[in-house]
């Protein structure tokens, strides 16, 4: 489908502008990001609370992601997927109040990632697409609009339970080195044919 990716002027950084016109193709995105019991069956050694997302690198992620026959989401899909649908700021409007209902985050996650599912999902059914942990895409980073084909670092989305509510918006772009890992870094699985070769954005 179709959607405006990034945000107007006037809303969140300049990293997000400007709005582009995105086309993604069909793919099915895990409901929530992959918890410590799920990547259990591929690493038994993985540490962890059973209900939690799992913390891993990139790569790590990225071979996960094949184990299970499918990949990370690039950039496009994973925001198209946090939209659902929607233009607004989060998935849900642009009132900020209404965050704590849909993401852990830096007002009322205490500083630690919590429990899948706990918040409320976006229309497409999808949970903690704003907060709890940021997730890896495939997609390298570049400037927003520009094809990423070389350079190491890799993109993150979502926000965290760090986050502010206005790092938990929609378009809210991040990015690290893919060895990076922490217990705010998470991901999810896309199962679905293979993006676009060109940039993967």
């Amino acid at each position: 489908g179709e959607f405006w990716m990034g945000s107007p002027e006037g809303v969140g950084a300049d990293d997000e502008r400007p709005r582009l016109l995105r086309h993604v193709g069909a793919f099915t995105l895990g409901r929530t990001p992959v918890t410590v019991t799920q990547f259990r069956a591929f690493d038994p050694s993985v540490k962890g609370t059973d209900d939690h997302p799992v913390n891993h690198d990139w790569f790590t992620a990225r071979l996960y992601a094949a184990w299970l026959g499918g990949r990370l989401p690039t950039e496009a899909e994973w925001e198209y997927a946090c939209r659902s649908g929607t233009e607004t700021a989060w998935s849900f409007g642009d009132d900020e109040a209404r965050v704590g209902e849909y993401a852990w985050y830096n007002r009322n996650a205490g500083g630690k990632p919590h429990p899948v599912g706990q918040k409320r999902p976006n229309s497409w059914g999808l949970l903690d697409m704003h907060g709890n942990v940021l997730e890896w895409c495939e997609s390298r980073f570049a400037p927003f609009g520009a094809v990423a084909d070389r350079g190491p670092s890799r993109m993150l989305r979502g926000g965290s339970c760090w986050n502010s509510a206005d790092g938990c918006r929609s378009a809210y772009r991040f990015w690290n080195l893919p060895a990076w890992r922490n217990e705010y870094i998470g991901f999810r699985v896309v199962l679905a044919p293979a993006p676009p070769a060109v940039g993967g954005r």
